[in-house]
């Protein structure tokens, strides 16, 4: 269609702007007559000029072009036809000079945005070949340029058109790109080259990633990089190489580094835009514990795009960053696409789209798209070795640091965002007046959380502004400074941290431990790509596990247990008085790596639990002790910073506020929050189930030696008569029929209700295997069915010891195990080890305890032979209790010391209604 299209549009425009067109052509040509170290082919400037003077009307005037073809159509009496281009063939051959006035005059917005457009593009087309001029002899004295060579060609690449439509250029020797002209200065990429020089010159294996580069104060030039496929042997290597550079990249605060910006050149990663290789804040972090919290994801490689990341702000949620998927994306999101071009049909309408990536970085001889997930070790190790050169030479790129006042781009939302709107402002019934561009450019809303209110108010003009001539908006800041800055646009940041100050705390903060929590960000991106992965080819991905555990899983339970301590005490982000962790996101989350608000005994407030039973085991340990207090006071500060994130689980006793209740005050014999709570309810219309809803709340409340009966009566009725009318049953603890009897049995129990217990009793024999979700998990499987029917044996004789073990031993069969095996509290190995244990606590019965000990031996060989996952396949990282290394942690502790009695935190009860009247207390 373009074919057709560009050749007629270009001849009209270069009559409509004729004395624009032929005054740029001349002074382009005077330009070009001084240049004697190398030649410019004679028809290049006309064929450029003529090239972006087209492409940039296209660009604005494309939606109008299709809609106004179909006004003719109409008037021509002709139909809506595929098969046919006469309707556009007419269109095209009466398309002239009044026909672009006529538009004008009908959408005076789109007037005023191309004439606008159409003076800037020239204008910029103008000044680029004055520059090609004015710095020839330094073109060629740098190599950029080859002396005595003729540039035959200039196109553009693809760019977003910024400040008055300038865009990025190539010039071609023998019709191939070899340099590229830059609207902006390129001294922030001379300065990264600078720092990475310091720390590589170590290593002849680490060339710069910086291409060669020519700087001027406002523009540069840079040597054009065409990725070149390679051999798969290389691919090590060059994964190795980009995680050193991704090192540099996290130290200097870089951001939005996706694929687009990364480019391989035989096995070398060359970064092609470093226009943000550094980044200001508008806010200074708190000194809270949350605000530590998100100072360390800031300053962590999540920020820099290199490994991928659903964003909020990116409605396909895409993965987007460097290291990604090789397979195209499917998305719900309907977009905006041409159907049926050069066709009568034609017609932009919206559809679900699959998106490929937007490029691609690494590329084989072979043809095939690059797996990076056999390659995350290979990048975790030349991460590594970048991070520890840094935190080695750390004086002299601090030194690098003062003075520095270069600019840096200010990205306020995502180039995406505007993008959309840009396009949507495009559509010609936007175009006929203010009034009706102003309906799409208002929603963009003034950004208050970044700026004061007049500030914001200020810089929504400048982005609107932007818009409404047809540009993607810019923002720059000079990295010695907390402006925001757009074409003679300035705006203070009054609580700001400039680029160079940002800079500088990250390179004083580096240390091992900071290392750690980035490899553990790393597994995080590297699970999501295995996701995308595994969705795409409806088969699961292999994962090689994460390097960290991977360390703590090859030795026995032993090992394990201080393997595990260690690594949750590096994990840890402390302030003054108090310690969290971010312990990983899971699920269909619209944002990656935000986990801070993750704070229950589900997430990160479990992983308290393992270091108090870790301080009780070990009591010599004054560190474990001193851990274990601190993190408790994180856990109260976190709760009450996140509190309406918890309480959107109300009455859930994992995720909700009284399950913060439960971990901070299981060793009492009342949770008054949670009792509170209750009593406040009165008589409700549903119970819910036992994980999140008032049935487990009056299961934990049943178990308190304390707690005033009368709170668990005001709906026992209603929660006998619903178990009572059940008839086919099925589900497990969490969200299922076995956790409503288990409820049932249990305040039955406590009021002293016969009927209540008799008819808990003959529900919970009628649930077998069969009747759950899942074959062994402890939420809705069979190690939960293997606890609430051991716990019942203290109610009444009437379980069978022999079904008791049956149910055991088919919950750890392992010959049944195809692949990685889940090792979480959640669904998998952990909770069937604590729910045998339990058992062997509520029966007495050892055969629970040492099948929970060979179990776990058995486990971890698998685990190390086979592979691993945590909670959900392929998730690896998490950090958590139910589906997390941390509930993982609690049962190597539970199996170290297993002749004791110990509190089992799945039993969903107080540490001491818990206690066996057999034991006592140590």
């Amino acid at each position: 269609m373009i074919d057709k299209v560009f050749p007629v549009l270009s001849e009209v425009l270069k009559t409509r702007y004729r004395a624009q067109f032929n005054e740029a052509l001349s002074k382009v040509t005077n330009s070009l007559r001084s240049i004697c170290l190398f030649s410019v082919e004679k028809s290049v400037p006309e064929k450029y000029l003529t090239m972006i003077l087209t492409q940039r009307f296209w660009s604005l005037c494309l939606k109008t072009f299709v809609y106004e073809m179909h006004v003719y159509r109409e008037q021509m009496g002709l139909p809506v036809e595929v098969k046919s281009s006469d309707a556009f063939d007419s269109f095209l051959k009466a398309f002239s000079i009044e026909t672009i006035q006529e538009w004008f005059v009908k959408y005076p917005i789109l007037d005023s945005m191309v004439t606008a457009s159409m003076d800037s593009v020239l204008a910029f087309s103008v000044e680029l070949f004055s520059n090609l001029q004015k710095d020839s002899k330094d073109l060629v004295d740098s190599g950029l340029i080859s002396a005595g060579s003729q540039i035959d060609d200039v196109c553009l690449l693809g760019s977003d058109w910024h400040n008055g439509s300038r865009c990025v250029v190539a010039f071609s020797e023998n019709l191939t790109p070899t340099v590229v002209y830059k609207p902006k200065s390129l001294a922030v990429d001379l300065w990264f080259d600078k720092l990475f020089h310091i720390i590589s010159r170590e290593e002849d294996e680490f060339p710069s990633p910086v291409p060669l580069t020519l700087n001027r104060e406002t523009y540069g030039w840079q040597r054009f990089i065409a990725p070149r496929p390679m051999m798969d042997s290389l691919l090590g290597e060059s994964f190795r190489k980009l995680g050193f550079v991704s090192a540099l990249l996290t130290a200097t605060g870089a951001s939005d580094i996706h694929d687009e910006n990364l480019v391989f050149l035989d096995g070398q990663p060359l970064l092609i835009d470093l226009e943000t290789a550094m980044q200001s804040r508008s806010v200074q972090f708190t000194p809270d514990l949350s605000g530590c919290l998100l100072k360390t994801l800031f300053r962590s490689i999540c920020s820099t795009s290199i490994i991928p990341a659903k964003m909020v702000t990116a409605p396909r949620r895409l993965l987007i960053g460097a290291i990604n998927t090789p397979y195209p994306q499917q998305t719900s999101e309907s977009m905006f696409v041409l159907r049926n071009a050069g066709t009568d049909g034609r017609d932009i309408a919206r559809e679900n789209v699959a998106f490929a990536r937007l490029a691609e970085p690494l590329s084989l001889l072979s043809g095939e798209s690059v797996n990076p997930v056999p390659y995350q070790q290979n990048f975790v190790d030349g991460y590594r070795l970048g991070y520890r050169r840094i935190i080695s030479h750390r004086e002299e790129l601090l030194e690098a640091l003062n003075g520095i006042n270069f600019p840096i781009r200010r990205v306020l939302r995502p180039t995406a965002k505007y993008a959309r709107l840009l396009d949507a402002l495009l559509f010609p019934e936007n175009l006929v007046s203010s009034d009706a561009a102003s309906q799409i450019t208002q929603y963009l809303k003034p950004l208050v959380n970044q700026f004061l209110s007049v500030d914001a108010s200020k810089i929504l003009e400048r982005e609107i502004s932007a818009l409404e001539c047809g540009d993607i908006p810019y923002f720059y800041t000079f990295a010695d400074e907390c402006c925001v800055r757009s074409n003679g646009f300035s705006i203070h940041c009054k609580d700001g941290v400039s680029p160079s100050e940002n800079a500088k705390n990250t390179f004083v903060n580096m240390s091992e431990d900071n290392l750690l929590q980035n490899e553990r960000f790393i597994a995080e991106g590297f699970s999501e790509i295995r996701i995308s992965m595994s969705r795409y080819l409806n088969s699961e991905v292999k994962s090689l596990g994460v390097p960290m555990f991977n360390q703590c899983l090859n030795s026995d339970n032993t090992s394990l247990v201080s393997s595990l301590f260690s690594l949750f005490s590096r994990l840890a982000i402390e302030s003054d008085s108090a310690v969290g962790w971010l312990p990983g996101l899971y699920g269909d989350m619209p944002l990656s790596y935000h986990s801070e608000s993750l704070i229950s005994f589900h997430d990160a407030a479990g992983i308290s639990l393992p270091l108090t039973r870790f301080a009780k085991t070990f009591v010599s340990n004054t560190f474990a002790a001193s851990l274990r207090d601190r993190a408790l006071n994180g856990i109260r500060q976190l709760s009450d910073t996140y509190y309406a994130t918890i309480a959107a689980n109300e009455r859930s006793i994992i995720s909700g506020p009284s399950s913060i209740d439960y971990v901070l005050n299981h060793d009492k014999q009342r949770l008054s929050f949670t009792e509170g709570d209750v009593n406040k309810l009165g008589e409700c219309e549903s119970v819910g189930d036992v994980f999140n809803g008032l049935a487990g709340q009056y299961l934990l409340l049943a178990s308190l030696a304390d707690v005033n009966p009368r709170t668990l009566t005001a709906n026992y009725m209603h929660m006998r008569n619903i178990v009572e009318k059940k008839h086919e049953l099925s589900g497990g603890i969490a969200h299922g029929d076995l956790g409503l009897i288990w409820a049932l049995l249990r305040v039955s129990k406590r009021l002293d209700d016969q009927l209540g217990q008799s008819i808990a009793l003959e529900k919970l024999n009628r649930i077998d295997l069969a009747s759950l979700d899942l074959r062994i998990g402890y939420c809705n499987g069979g190690a939960g069915l293997l606890l609430v029917k051991s716990e019942a044996v203290k109610f009444s004789n009437c379980m069978s010891r022999r079904e008791l073990h049956s149910i055991a031993r088919q919950i750890t069969d392992l010959s049944v195990l195809r692949g990685p095996i889940d090792l979480s509290v959640c669904h998998g190995a952990s909770g069937v080890v604590q729910s045998l244990l339990q058992s062997y606590f509520d029966t007495g019965d050892s055969y629970f305890k040492d099948l929970a000990i060979d179990y776990w031996s058995k486990v971890l060989g698998y685990a190390r032979e086979f592979g691993y996952y945590t909670g959900e396949p392929q998730r690896d990282y998490l950090l958590g209790y139910f589906l997390g290394w941390a509930g993982i942690f609690d049962t190597s502790l539970l199996v170290y010391s297993p002749e004791t009695w110990r509190w089992t935190p799945i039993a969903l009860c107080s540490s001491e209604s818990s206690r066996p009247a057999r034991c006592v207390k140590q």
